[in-house]
């Protein structure tokens, strides 16, 4: 992975971590409806987890002819800006699945649950991207040293 890539991915994960804390925390006080809150979520977090939001926000009013899982799903994999590897992805999903299914306390855990798993990703996400760095910026001072000797 490039490292523009790679730093890409850090700044979803970590936008991703964000709107799943908020989540919770409006679940927790405010108990409005999945659509309104994903739409509220989207104007408050930064790219990419923003589309992702939006998209869910924007496809709500499809509940009635489609589940809320269904909506969700459809939203993680029509976002290709948040540039998730499949088990991320899977985790996204897996939240959507039960979402609204539960009681309150049974889903705050859920969230902070799901939450807790993409933070983990976002660590290892941003270890990955460090130690990415440190070769590249080792293989070009590697280069430049072995192109220096090859002028001498």
């Amino acid at each position: 992975m490039a490292a523009a890539d790679s730093y890409r991915h850090v700044r979803s994960l970590a936008s991703l971590s964000l709107a799943l804390e908020m989540m919770q925390c409006e679940m927790c006080s405010s108990l409005r409806p999945l659509p309104e809150m994903c739409r509220e979520i989207a104007a408050r977090v930064p790219f990419p987890a923003d589309r992702l939001m939006r998209e869910i926000a924007d496809m709500s009013d499809q509940i009635g002819e489609r589940r809320f899982s269904d909506i969700w799903t459809e939203a993680v994999r029509s976002t290709p800006e948040l540039q998730l590897k499949p088990d991320e992805s899977a985790v996204l999903v897996e939240l959507g699945a039960g979402l609204g299914r539960y009681g309150l306390e049974e889903e705050e855990s859920r969230l902070r649950g799901y939450a807790a798993r993409i933070a983990a990703a976002w660590e290892r996400a941003e270890t990955e991207h460090r130690t990415n760095v440190r070769l590249y910026l080792s293989g070009g001072a590697a280069a430049g040293a072995v192109m220096a000797l090859l002028l001498i």
